[in-house]
């Protein structure tokens, strides 16, 4: 072999050589980002809620925006923040049964900073998440997301996310679990007149159906005052002001119907009481959220 021989030989080897290195540093690098940002198991199977044996009777939900509470009680489940107004019975049967038998299914992300694009940031801070707690639990709880129409989980302080077997009700909205429309304002009893009245019990303005001097807009007025739209619930408790304007609603029937109406953040609320209503124990020291809309035609013109 001569000497130019050999010294290419020699710069096979090294070329190999080099080579060999090249693919275990890219072999160590794959394996360091797979074991850092790609679950080692690809299927879960276990169920979200593990550790429940029994039908819990505390559920809290903490979102970015709020963080609520359903209880039960002798009577039925409640959201305790907001009244300890009656939850819909349908919609609490589907949270309990998705409960008992929701699974983790398909391995999704571990890298936190992926967790918001499956709704599942923390909540506490500023992330997209709904976070789930039941008694016991309050360490080992799941958080639910939604996303493209799926829904997703990973357990309280896991950063490994999953697809989940089954949807759960909506979580971000604590209104969503009411019905404060069942305290039961006529709709189709016919008015008879509206007062409202000033803070002072002073009348502000009087209207009759029968008045030769009837408006379109008592006309609109009045169609208000039965016609409302209610969308959450509050305790008298949670408001230290005091009514700006009431609306006393008597029917042609003789059953009559009191707002009083007060000012909350943006919106308006009403204390409604009356033995027109179907449900009065329900409005009971509660405040009830007016649709918008609804609220601008009771204000005096």
């Amino acid at each position: 072999m001569t000497v130019s021989e050999a010294q290419a030989r020699d710069r096979r080897f090294a070329m190999i050589a080099v080579g060999i290195a090249a693919l275990v540093i890219l072999a160590a690098s794959i394996l360091t980002m797979v074991s850092t940002t790609s679950p080692i198991v690809r299927y879960s199977g276990d169920k979200v809620f593990a550790d429940v044996e029994q039908t819990p009777d505390t559920i809290r939900i903490s979102t970015r925006r709020d963080t609520y509470t359903l209880e039960k009680t002798e009577t039925g489940w409640i959201l305790t923040e907001h009244g300890r107004f009656p939850v819909n019975d349908q919609k609490m049967q589907h949270m309990l049964e998705v409960i008992a038998n929701a699974r983790f299914t398909d391995a999704r992300t571990l890298r936190p900073e992926l967790h918001d694009d499956l709704g599942l940031g923390n909540p506490f801070e500023e992330g997209s998440g709904a976070l789930i707690t039941l008694p016991g639990q309050e360490i080992t709880g799941a958080l639910i997301g939604v996303k493209g129409g799926q829904t997703f989980g990973r357990k309280a302080g896991d950063n490994q996310t999953w697809r989940v077997s089954q949807s759960f009700p909506a979580l971000h909205e604590p209104s969503w679990w009411l019905d404060p429309n069942d305290i039961g304002i006529p709709r189709t009893e016919e008015i008879q007149s509206v007062e409202i009245r000033t803070p002072s019990d002073e009348l502000s303005l009087k209207i009759a159906a029968d008045s030769a001097d009837f408006t379109d807009a008592d006309a609109i007025l009045l169609e208000a005052s039965t016609a409302l739209h209610l969308l959450d619930v509050r305790s008298t408790d949670d408001v230290e002001t005091s009514p700006f304007a009431t609306h006393l609603v008597l029917y042609r029937s003789g059953k009559s119907l009191r707002l009083d109406l007060y000012e909350v953040g943006t919106g308006i609320w009403a204390e409604i009481s009356g033995d027109a209503l179907a449900e009065p124990d329900l409005a009971e020291e509660r405040l009830f959220h007016i649709d918008p809309l609804i609220a601008s035609d009771l204000l005096p013109y």
